[in-house]
């Protein structure tokens, strides 16, 4: 109390104790009612206490914020207090990690805390900062322990305008210094051990390094442990974004704060902490990055995403497999040593250190150095004189007594003790070295038990037992050192001869270490010894030469006499590498992903050199290699550095030592025999490259001789047969990308096969490898592949060719140590078989369910024979997923089973906390077969070990083919995900940095990758998909995605892989007869995309089947193989875009053999009717034994879906052609036919013309048979030019496809079509962009508004997808839009040049987009340019969003004093308005803040992607029932009356409409329930792929729930809340017509506003006496001011639900019919820019103009007006009902329009988007009833519309574009009504199947009238079952 002056400002001292103690925690520990209340938000406002000041104690009322702004702002000293306090109260919440406060000093220091303080501000080192100053310490209670909110709103303080202003620079503690000191204090923090404290340091340092980045160079200079910290940085955020990776898309705010930090620093500029990528240090449990590829970047369409591997692309990586096999060493093995079981149990000998005690071992190689014959020498002259002593005994005289006798035998006895030195010291030279380590330990185990004097304690021998003591002694547990000897007289009579002194005993031949040395040239095998009794020194093996031991470690008494213990040798490094393997023959399997970026050899200009990486997955390790090609074919491999994996630990079984050895050096050649068994060469598809090399191991000798140990090895690797005919794109230049690999179409990698070495031996694998059969019944068995997978993300699919219920396990598993450490086995390589004989790892079962560790749960689906199984492996994020493939009920199903395990990452988690997040689902955790409560693998506790497929049979006859479809990506690390964020925040920071001008700020490589960008965009070569592998999660198993090739050439060369005899072309529409060996009984329609890797790529776009949805994974891209495109397995549907060219046909799909085949089997050739060996193959007959079937009749040779090559041969018994099998199915595969060559057959030939000539049984020779075949059917004509490879046939075919184009005159999309639209180079790129923008509008305005023209564009296209959005269509719209005409091109029309594309609706929004540029742009091309720039901004920013925080720590926390110094806004939602209130206090910069502000850069498809990943990784798990087609139980069942609501809704009773209403009995339904409840999102099978939390149950109207009635309810609740009364406001109380609705006046007349229900404000209207600062309060707390009362509770439960409601209806994308203004509710949800003027104006534009009227515009009036007030309030509760079910973390990405139209969709019903999505079955759409439909249908009203939508799809909105619809919209014939009745049917609906069946009516106005009375009449749905009388009663009941 009292006011203290301090240079001229006045320091409330009375205020800053009121502050403190709001600040503090009470005294009385919180536990009492008047204690709780100090958490009230309304009793908690720290930086807006009050206190009334003035010279009497009264005046006027000021604000604890100001007057301590003002106080700082003119006292130097104050802010040097502050500072001081700041900085104390960190340190003391930095040091501890709890309430309880330890190791601080006593309370009598703490008087001297502020001076202590205030000196440490003045510049002391860092030691300053320690707590603990001496022994003397105090404990620090809540009473006493500093306040967090406190010192933030402090620190903000000191940060905030006023205070900097007026502060000079003169001042020793002006703002920069301020800030060096706030920010070093802060920085302190980060060392701290608590998570949270970091994270709230993280952030602060970040705005004040945001604020004045100078202050980083001051904290560098003053204190090296924070310059460390943050050099450390980058590290340290990586290392955290690779821990939380298997989260993704969701991410800590801990991540975030460290991301915001990182940004901060490198903002700042410093140059010693401008890190690359190369010098961010990684640990064990987290992979190196792959080095940036020069080639690359030199390639004008190269990208960034396929180099990173965040996307496959056939300009990547190539996969090839192979197996490295380690020969037998020639060499002594060691014998085995047990010291590691003794180390295993802590009995382990020490180490031979300088010093240690030494003598001659066992294997002693030296003379007499050690003075061993010293030794001897005086042993054999004590024992002369001890046998001397007992001839004199003998001549003595025989009366002697018991005592005499006694004694005599003792002196014997001790004599003979001090022999067992010798004979010890020789016998250990003796011991057999297989018996080594058992003596050893005998003679280490050894123990002195007593020592006389005079005589050497000697240890004695285990076979004797040490002397007795006398009865007298007590017998001590520790004998003495020095016993006494008895005296004469006692010992006896005098007649008794005196006793003669006993010799001593010699000293042992010891020595002492002196040093460790080296042993031929291996360091630490030596010892330097020098020996006690020569004095002489040398160097003795201890270890070298294979083991050998010169020297032995001992201990001895002090007299050098007796050895007190011998300790064991240690085991040797040849011993540790036996143990593991070495020296035995071993195979390796490892895989190579080859870049196909190249460059020439500086030395060679013919020779390539590649980067690639090489994989051991035996040893969970990927290396990086360098591949040189040569010109001779050759290929040199040399491995690098390791990438992943542990470098110091594992390796001995290939390298002898446990680290790992660079530099190894391969060379292969290619084989000249085929790689594939049974298969000849011209057939094989495939090479192998072999080679070997040999090293020496560098820590290994020889046991035998001490040689060195050399080890041979030999690599073998599998790829795709090359060209023979040298580059296959001559004709095609730009797939030139660089030299070597990287020329032509991306070859097919090998396909995966099983390990021969690693099965059990109940399973028989095939020639092969590719199938593995049950052939015993000896339980289950388990087979491993031949390929194994450590890092990345990989995809493979496995056939169940036969199997019984429950006797097929398919997954992954790590290999099963062998027991004899070396991975051998008594049948060759490979592990013992019995650990072979269970099923092992974790994976799915053919009954439903998955395994692992013994136990199962309920999961996916029944599988059946033919049925095919494919399994995801996402190493990084640790998840194991499977895909069902099937038939069921005659259908094809499709359909992604989720997430089976998660937490399986070889590299585990190494943070706390950190596991696969929401998109494991709750899946089991795999790691420790614990179920879901089993711990994650955190904190660094990593194995690295590797996950192999494997298959589990159990039957006899049960039988597996591992697919030819398989696709692999190696992944991203972490690194490459933090520099590809900091990537997209520096391109925002340049946004926010960037003046309103001409000039473009973008810095230089992203200018440059925008360049690339475009040039990728032209060609139109690329086309980016999902696959089977992306799995079900955005962001999640991106790494899967693919860029398909769609340029002619690289499909044709797909197509030729296939064996096609027509080209493919990207666009054509396909029928689908055949899938994986089976016959289709309902055609499939599909769309060809282009090629990858060889295999051509499609995507099924119609599906009849009932219920299913392709959104289940049936939509997403996969790709064809051989056996599916034979006999009609593709048939085109309309005009086929390869022009009908014929396509060579490869050799092996012809017979090689010029003789034809011969049958041998003596069983002869089963003809069958298919190439599949299935029920549906008929027998056609058997070709008898020795049977020789003619080259001209073998017509083609393929390989069907099991791997058995099949011939198609024409046989004249059978009268038809058939297929025979090569070879005997299963057991030893006896070959059925034989390869002739042309000197073996005896069969005069037949000529090609003459088998021409033949006709088939339809009398119709083969040519015009051929006419009438498929596409993928092959011809018998003769082709004169061999095809070994595919990309040799596509470059024939399309030398005649562009003839072809060229002599017919057809235009045909190039890549150099758009030759008119290029840019020379990146110079001219980056002018371009500059010319682009609008004179009247930034960069970011404008580019705002581009960047929504093109996702107005992409909503009209087939993905709805901004960033793939196809060249022409943006150029078509944009010039349609400008208005700009273009130079033509050669005479060519401007309409020729463009490919006006959507030309219609999609030009019509791009226009309407781009009007609000205002002058229009230079050029398209301009505009096109920046279009490429956003692009590339996306393309970075789709996967950098989720490490961005979109919500500024000041906006949701008290950090930095909050928004404007008021500590955490009450408000739920729309606190960004708060910034307008915050002028005077600090507003850092932030991460958010540019996130929010270029929002509008951001393409609709990106931030769409981010919200649905964020939707599925947040859904409640549901466990599957036991029957697949039932709900599952935690799927509760909600009951509604629909007629009982619609009685109510009709009748004048309020509150029976508000208990009786839909929204009602929902509401009463669901109370109780938790936001997880309402998050499930369970697909049921046959529901359309509809998402449901709960099931409905109309009461009364017999429907079964299959989606329709869920949906139902959802409109009908939405449609009551919308119902307004006769006295004009809402019907249910929850919302009511905005004014301006009800006055008809204004903009946005159909907008519904919360019902206020009587709340009203108790803010006043100012009268000019308030002050700003008091209105800001006012407007930042309005919130607790409202006037409350029951019915303001009740309507703020109700829109609480309906925020639960929306928000659920949202997560099942069924868009919601609600009009909500968008200023007042939708920019507020996303904290979009406010504008409290136009969001009055939109609701009530009287009020608006009335207030402008009276007062002049002032935000903080306005934004205070009541109506605003008492929505806000309202809001929050609808905020809260919507983030019990959304993420509303996020939301502030989007835009409020953009948010509106997600959750809404479109509230036109847009009659050409249903076209675009309709599927006719028994019509077509030329028929006439369609064409009167799709009339009526435009003819309707916007509300007929709804109710139309409403009557088959049971919703009221649609999609906003196609590509959101999850079913397409069918229309089907009513096959039930005759001709007759016709006229007289009513369509009908299936809502839950989007279907309407449609009578062929003769008229349109006969359609239009029945269909109108049909959506206008109907009351109830469809009915599935006939409804009894009680619930008929029941769904009638009068209410």
């Amino acid at each position: 109390s009292g006011v203290v002056e301090t240079e001229h400002s006045v320091i409330a001292c009375g205020g800053i104790s009121q502050l403190l103690s709001s600040a503090m925690l009470p005294s009385g520990g919180g536990t009492d009612e008047s204690n709780s209340r100090r958490n009230d938000p309304s009793n908690c406002l720290a930086a807006c206490a009050e206190a009334a000041l003035g010279s009497d104690g009264g005046g006027s009322l000021v604000f604890l914020r100001d007057s301590l702004q003002a106080a700082a702002a003119h006292s130097s000293a104050f802010r040097k207090i502050l500072v001081a306090a700041v900085r104390r109260s960190i340190r003391l919440l930095s040091t501890v990690e709890s309430d309880v406060l330890e190791n601080t000093k006593n309370s009598s220091d703490a008087s001297g805390a502020d001076d202590e303080s205030t000196e440490a501000v003045e510049g002391d080192d860092l030691e300053e900062y320690n707590v603990v100053t001496g022994p003397e310490t105090a404990k620090l209670d809540q009473r006493t322990a500093p306040d967090a909110r406190l010192i933030s709103f402090v620190s903000g303080l000191l940060l905030s305008k006023p205070v900097g202003v007026a502060t000079p620079n003169a001042d020793p503690m002006d703002a920069a210094m301020v800030s060096s000191h706030l920010l070093e204090a802060w920085s302190l923090g980060l060392l701290s051990a608590s998570m949270p404290w970091r994270m709230v340091c993280a952030m602060t340092s970040s705005g004040i390094l945001d604020d004045n980045g100078e202050a980083l160079n001051y904290l560098l200079n003053r204190t090296p442990t924070l310059a460390e910290l943050y050099r450390r940085l980058p590290s340290i955020v990586a290392r955290r974004a690779w821990s939380e990776r298997a989260a993704l898309p969701i991410c800590s705010r801990y991540a975030q704060a460290y991301f915001e930090l990182l940004s901060s620093v490198q903002a700042a500029g410093n140059s010693c902490l401008l890190m690359s990528p190369d010098d961010i240090s990684t640990d064990a449990a987290m992979p190196r990055p792959l080095p940036l590829l020069h080639a690359c970047s030199e390639l004008s369409t190269s990208s960034w995403e396929w180099q990173e591997g965040f996307v496959g692309s056939d300009a990547g990586f190539e996969t090839w497999t192979g197996s490295v096999e380690v020969f037998p060493v020639s060499w002594q093995a060691p014998p085995r040593s047990a010291v590691k079981a003794l180390m295993d149990g802590g009995d382990g000998p020490p180490m031979l250190r300088e010093g240690c005690t030494v003598m001659r071992s066992k294997d002693w190689a030296g003379r007499y150095e050690d003075g061993q014959d010293v030794y001897e020498a005086a042993k054999a002259a004590r024992d002369k004189a001890k046998k001397e002593a007992q001839n004199a005994k003998k001549a003595s005289t025989n009366e002697t007594d018991t005592t005499s006798s006694n004694a005599a035998t003792a002196a014997v006895s001790e004599e003979e003790e001090s022999q067992d030195v010798h004979d010890e010291i020789v016998a250990a030279e003796d011991v057999n070295p297989a018996e080594e380590t058992s003596a050893e330990v005998e003679v280490g185990e050894r123990e002195v038990s007593g020592s006389d004097e005079g005589v050497d304690a000697v240890l004695p021998d285990s076979s004797q037992s040490p002397e007795p003591l006398p009865e007298s002694s007590p017998g001590p547990t520790s004998p003495p050192a020095e016993p006494p000897m008895p005296s004469e007289e006692e010992s006896a009579p005098s007649t008794t001869p005196r006793k003669q002194k006993k010799a001593p005993s010699p000293k042992l031949p010891i020595g002492t270490v002196v040093s460790i040395e080296s042993w031929n040239g291996v360091p630490g095998l030596g010892r330097r010894v020098r020996w006690h009794l020569t004095g002489e020194e040398g160097v003795y093996r201890y270890g070298g030469d294979g083991g050998r031991f010169d020297i032995a470690h001992v201990e001895v008494n002090d007299k050098e006499t007796r050895v007190k213990k011998r300790h064991p040798h240690p085991e040797s490094a040849e011993q540790c590498a036996a143990r593991y393997g070495f020296g035995k023959g071993q195979r390796f399997n490892v895989l190579l992903r080859l870049s196909r970026h190249g460059s020439y050899c500086e030395d060679d200009a013919s020779e390539f050199l590649h980067q690639g990486i090489l994989e051991w997955p035996d040893f969970g390790a990927g290396v990086r290699v360098q591949c040189r090609f040569h010109s001779d074919g050759a290929l040199t491999i040399t491995e690098q550095e390791l990438l992943f994996g542990s470098k110091d630990s594992g390796w001995e079984a290939r390298f002898g030592q446990p680290s790992y050895i660079p530099g190894q050096v391969m060379v292969l050649s290619p084989t000249v025999g085929s790689p594939d068994e049974g298969t000849d060469a011209a057939s094989s598809q495939y090479e192998s490259l072999l080679g070997s090399a040999s090293f020496v191991a560098p820590t290994l000798r020889d046991r035998k001789d001490g040689g060195k140990v050399r080890v041979a090895t030999e690599m073998q690797l599998r790829r795709s047969r090359r060209s023979s005919s040298g580059d296959a794109t001559d004709v095609h230049p730009s797939s030139k990308l660089t030299e070597g690999v990287s020329s032509g179409p991306a070859p097919l990698p090998p396909p995966l096969s099983f390990d021969k070495d690693c099965h059990a031996p109940s399973i028989a694998l095939s020639c092969d490898g590719r199938t593995a059969t049950c052939i015993t019944s000896d339980g289950r068995g388990t087979a491993f592949a031949a390929a194994g997978f450590t890092k990345g993300i990989h995809y493979w699919e496995a056939k169940i060719e036969h199997a019984d219920v429950g006797s097929i396990f398919i997954g992954v598993a790590e290999k099963p140590t062998p027991s004899n450490g070396g991975g051998t086995s008594s049948s060759g390589y490979g592990i013992e078989s019995n650990k072979l004989q269970r099923w092992l790892g974790m994976g799915f079962v053919n009954f439903r369910a998955t395994y692992t560790a013994g136990a199962e749960r309920v999961y996916g689906a029944h599988c059946h024979k033919g049925d095919i199984v494919g399994v995801l492996l996402d190493c990084d994020a640790g998840r194991i997923s499977f895909f069902y493939d099937g038939l069921k009920y005659g259908e094809h199903i499709l359909n992604d089973l989720g997430c089976a395990f998660e937490n399986n990452s070889p590299f585990g988690f190494n943070a706390d906390g950190c596991g696969t997040g929401g998109s494991g689902q709750g899946a089991p955790s795999g790691a420790d077969g614990s179920g879901r409560g089993g711990r994650l693998p955190a904190n660094g506790a990593v194995r690295m070990k590797a996950l192999w497929p494997v298959i589990g049979l159990r039957t006899p006859g049960d039988r597996v083919t591992m697919s030819c479809k398989w696709t692999s990506s190696f992944g991203v690390d972490g690194v490459s995900m933090l520099r590809n964020a900091m990537a997209v925040d520096q391109i925002l920071r340049r946004y926010e940095e960037a003046p309103k001008t001409n000039h473009s700020s973008l810095p230089d490589w992203f200018i440059e990758e925008s360049y690339k960008e475009y040039e990728r965009w032209r060609s139109g070569r690329w086309l980016r998909t999902t696959t089977r592998g992306s799995g079900p999660h955005p962001l999640t198993c991106s790494t899967l995605d693919v860029d398909i090739d769609v340029s002619p050439i690289a499909c044709a060369s797909a197509c030729a892989s296939l064996g096609l005899r027509r080209a493919l072309l990207p666009g054509d529409r396909v029928a689908i007869k055949r899938s994986n060996g089976r016959i289709l009984e309902m055609d499939e329609e599909a769309l060809v995309l282009g090629a990858y890797q060889g295999r051509l790529y499609y995507q099924i776009v119609s599906q009849k089947s009932e219920g299913g949805a392709l959104s289940e994974g049936g939509g997403r891209a996969w790709f064809w193989d051989e056996s599916e495109v034979v006999d009609g397995g593709l048939q085109i549907i309309g005009k086929a875009r390869g022009l009908d060219i014929n396509l060579p046909l490869l050799e092996r799909f012809k017979c090689s053999s010029a003789g034809g085949l011969c049958v041998v089997y003596s069983g002869g050739a089963v003809v069958r009717s298919d190439l599949e060996i299935i029920d549906g193959s008929m027998n056609l007959g058997t070709i008898p034994h020795g049977t020789v079937i003619p080259k001209c009749d073998v017509l083609e040779r393929r390989v069907n879906s099991c791997g058995v090559v099949r011939y198609r041969i024409k046989y004249e018994d059978i009268c038809s052609e058939g297929w025979i099998s090569s070879k005997i199915r299963g057991g030893k595969e006896e070959a059925i036919v034989e390869l002739l060559s042309k000197a073996q057959t005896h069969v005069p030939e037949r000529t090609t013309e003459d088998a021409l000539e033949t006709t088939d049984d339809d009398g119709k020779s083969e040519e015009e048979y051929e006419e009438k075949e498929s596409i993928g059917s092959s011809s018998s004509k003769k082709e004169d030019e061999i095809f070994v490879c595919a990309n040799d046939v596509a470059t024939s075919w399309y030398a005649a496809y562009r003839k072809a184009i060229e002599r017919e005159g057809i235009h045909v999309a190039s890549e150099n079509e758009n030759s008119d639209w290029a840019i020379k180079d990146s110079a001219e790129f980056k002018s371009l962009l500059t010319l682009s923008i609008s004179e009247n509008m930034s960069e970011l305005q404008a580019d705002a508004i581009i960047g929504s023209a093109v996702s107005a564009i992409a909503n009209f296209s087939r993905t709805g997808d901004a960033t793939e959005c196809s060249f022409d269509a943006v150029a078509s719209a944009f010039a349609f839009s400008t208005s700009i005409k273009e130079p033509k091109d050669s005479g060519k029309d401007e309409e020729k040049k463009i490919d006006v594309v959507s030309a219609g609706e999609a030009n019509k929004a791009a226009a309407s987009v781009l009007s609000h540029l205002g002058t229009s742009p230079k050029s398209t091309k301009a505009l096109l340019v920046r279009v490429a720039m956003l692009r590339a901004l996306n393309r970075r920013a789709h996967y950098a969003i989720p490490w961005l925080p979109v919500r500024p720590a000041q906006e949701n926390s008290s950090v930095l004093g909050g928004l404007a110094g008021f500590g955490t806004s009450c408000e739920r939602i729309g606190r960004s308005r708060l910034i307008s209130a915050s002028a005077d206090w600090i507003q850092a910069p932030s991460i958010a803040g540019r996130v929010r502000s270029c929002r509008r850069l951001l393409f609709g498809s990106v931030k769409r992607s981010l919200l649905d990943g964020l939707l599925l990784a947040t859904t409640t798990p549901t466990p599957l029932p036991h029957d697949e087609y039932e709900l599952p139980r935690e799927v509760r069942t909600v009951r509604v009356n629909r007629l009982k609501a619609r009685r109510a809704m009709g009748s004048k009773s309020t509150t029976s409409k508000k208990k009786h209403s839909v929204f009602a009995q929902l509401q009463h339904e669901t109370r109780g329930w938790s936001g997880a409840a309402l998050r499930r999102g369970h697909v049921a099978k046959g529901h359309g792929g509809q998402k449901r939390s709960f099931k409905v149950k109309l009461v009364g109207e017999g429907v079964n729930d299959y989606s329709g009635p869920y949906r139902e309810v959802f409109t009908d609740a939405m449609g009551e809340v919308l119902a307004i009364d006769d006295s004009g406001h809402g019907v249910l109380g929850v919302l009511d017509p905005s004014p301006n609705q009800s006055s008809a006046i204004g903009e946005g007349r159909e907008l519904f506003v919360f019902a206020p229900q009587g709340a009203k404000s108790a803010v006043g209207s100012d009268d000019g006496t308030v002050s700003t600062e008091e209105v800001a309060i006012r407007n930042c707390f309005a919130n607790f001011l409202l006037n409350r009362h029951e019915n303001v509770r009740e309507a703020e439960d109700s829109v609480l639900f309906l925020g639960k409601l929306a928000g659920t209806a949202c997560r099942h994308s069924i868009p919601v019919d609600i009009f909500l203004p968008l200023g007042v509710v939708w920019n507020r949800l996303t904290e979009d820019d406010f504008d409290a003027s136009r969001a009055l104006g939109e609701i009530d534009t009287l009020a608006c103009k009335q207030l402008e009227e009276s007062a002049p515009a002032d935000s903080l009036v306005l934004e205070s007006h009541p109506t605003l007030v008492v929505q806000q309030h309202v809001l929050n509760s609808l905020a809260d009902g919507l983030g019990s079910v959304l993420p509303m973390e996020i939301m502030p990405v989007f835009s409020g329009a953009e948010l509106r139209d997600v959750m809404c969709g479109s509230p036109e019903i847009d009659v050409d988007l249903l076209r675009r999505v309709v599927e006719y079955e028994g019509y077509d759409e030329e028929d006439s009833v369609i064409q009167y439909f799709w009339e009526t249908l435009e003819e309707m009203t916007r509300e007929e519309r709804r109710l139309f939508l409403q009557f088959v799809w049971a919703r009221t909105r649609l999609p906003m574009k196609e590509s959101d619809f999850e079913a397409p919209f069918k229309i089907l014939r009513d096959a039930k009504s005759d001709e007759t009745e016709v006229e007289e049917a009513l369509p009908s609906a299936s809502t839950c199947f989007f279907s309407l069946t449609l009578p062929e009516y003769k008229s349109k106005e006969v359609l239009k009238h029945k269909l109108l009375f049909a959506i206008k009449n109907v009351t109830t749905m469809e009915s599935d079952y006939v409804t009894n009388d009680a619930e008929i009663g029941e769904g009638w009941r009068g209410m």
